[in-house]
């Protein structure tokens, strides 16, 4: 049953967005979120640090009816267990209407799923609950995520929204973004680790923060530079 909710969103119709509404994630070609990271792990016994440029990109996009499935490389989430010369994996975006934001992980899926978008076919078997980041509204006190953790009655392996903060756009270089702004933090606690998703209104990512529990691993993300897709 877990497929049945997104095979309904992507088979029938769905309401269109307001024609003037800004996108709340642009997923256009071209797309670049470039970010500050610092990251901490450990070799040979020893905990390292570093500061370093990270590049998320989005390089293709398929237009369905109220879906976008956008192709593209370098979520902030490869920097965890760090190693020098790591490089930006493959993910897909599938934003449903303006309510959901899935994410695509792994290369083998990722050319799985991409390869039915461009053949038109369904991806209601391929990209499932499991799958999603993002269920807008995000607001403060919602916890969404698969069906399964949020019966369990645990807050764990569920996402969670605990409040916001004011997302100054002058901080990023290329923004143009008027009116105020909010940086949503959108965190999934588990045994293991720790991740925060920081979203910000018409801009996407605008942070990330990584902590695992038990060894050495963290990652801090902040947005310094945005260019938008074509």
């Amino acid at each position: 049953m877990k497929h049945v909710f997104l095979a309904l969103l992507l088979l029938f119709p769905l309401a269109a967005q307001a024609t003037d509404t800004p996108d709340p994630f642009p997923l256009a070609t071209g797309t670049t979120w470039i970010y500050d990271a610092n990251v901490k792990w450990e070799a040979d016994g020893k905990e390292q640090r570093k500061s370093r440029s990270w590049t998320m990109e989005i390089s293709s996009v398929v237009l369905r009816e109220n879906v976008v499935i956008a192709r593209g490389s370098g979520l902030p989430s490869d920097l965890t267990f760090y190693e020098d010369g790591v490089k930006p994996a493959p993910f897909l975006m599938v934003k449903v209407g303006p309510w959901k934001v899935y994410i695509v992980r792994g290369k083998e899926k990722v050319d799985e799923v991409w390869k039915k978008a461009t053949a038109g076919e369904s991806l209601s078997e391929s990209v499932t609950e499991a799958d999603l980041l993002l269920d807008f509204p995000l607001i403060e006190g919602k916890t969404y995520g698969e069906t399964s953790q949020i019966l369990s009655g645990t807050p764990l392996y569920v996402y969670g929204i605990e409040g916001k903060s004011p997302f100054v756009a002058s901080s990023a270089k290329g923004l143009n973004v008027s009116g105020p702004l909010d940086e949503i933090p959108v965190t999934f606690p588990t045994n293991a680790d720790s991740t925060t998703w920081k979203f910000t209104n018409r801009i996407g990512f605008t942070g990330f923060f990584y902590s695992h529990h038990g060894s050495t691993s963290e990652v801090d993300c902040r947005l310094n530079e945005f260019r938008p897709g074509k």
